[in-house]
């Protein structure tokens, strides 16, 4: 549950409590089952979109480092 987000949590524990009370009830979990599984599958991908964010930007400024540090080293008198 930590890495969903407010409205994710929302809609996963509103089908957990719908999915629960059609148990006690003795009928089918089939709607609930899928609103979990297609809630569980847009977390995975915007947690996927925001790693591979984080790496890009990571690298960008691991390679503009670089750039400046190349750039002050070739200007120096040694």
């Amino acid at each position: 549950m930590w890495p969903l987000n407010s409205r994710e949590r929302r809609a996963m524990l509103r089908a957990v409590a719908g999915g629960a009370y059609r148990v006690t009830r003795g009928r089918s979990t089939g709607r609930a089952e899928q609103q979990i599984e297609t809630t569980g599958s847009a977390a995975e991908v915007r947690l996927t979109a925001e790693l591979s964010a984080l790496h890009a930007e990571r690298q960008r400024l691991i390679t503009e480092t670089a750039r400046a540090k190349a750039a002050k080293k070739s200007s120096g008198w040694w």
